[in-house]
């Protein structure tokens, strides 16, 4: 069953995907019909899941289930990460490459691979309040709350300890 995301409830588990480009007006449309469609579809074991879907500035596409309506098993995951990979074909542009962090800077969503932030870290460029996109949160209520965090509050953290040493 396809509801709306805020329809679901806090306690939804979602999964957040980081596009390497923000989509245009056109792509958008696109992207939002082919999400629709996966959802009404997405089953575990037979079942029918209650989905909902947001995408965030244009760039993040953020998926989620009501566990407490039915549970996504492995199975069902291993569908919505091929659908994801459609998805990155079908877009030109890369959603599942956990190796860039998104940050942003002066008002913009910037992303970098791992190296090339600690090198702005360790230049100054980027410090523990820069505002970074926690895509490692597993429940709606955190995406809610946490999503956009300085970094000193995420898992980011760890890089400026490093820096530190």
């Amino acid at each position: 069953m396809f509801v709306s995301f805020q329809e679901l409830p806090d306690t939804a588990r979602i999964w957040i995907y980081q596009s390497t480009k923000t989509f245009d007006a056109q792509a958008l449309a696109s992207v939002k019909d082919d999400i629709q469609q996966f959802l009404i579809q997405w089953t575990a074991h037979g079942q029918g899941l209650k989905t909902g879907f947001t995408i965030p500035f244009n760039r993040f596409i953020v998926l989620g289930v009501d566990q407490q309506h039915a549970q996504a098993s492995g199975c069902s995951i291993d569908s919505s990460v091929r659908f994801i990979r459609e998805i990155e074909r079908k877009y030109q542009t890369t959603l599942l490459d956990n190796s860039l962090i998104a940050y942003n800077q002066n008002g913009q969503i910037q992303m970098e691979p791992i190296p090339a932030f600690k090198k702005l870290i360790a230049s100054g460029q980027v410090d523990a309040n820069t505002i970074v996109y926690n895509n490692l949160l597993t429940y709606k209520y955190d995406f809610l709350s946490r999503w956009m965090t300085p970094a000193k509050d995420a898992w980011h953290r760890k890089f400026f300890k490093e820096n530190t040493v």
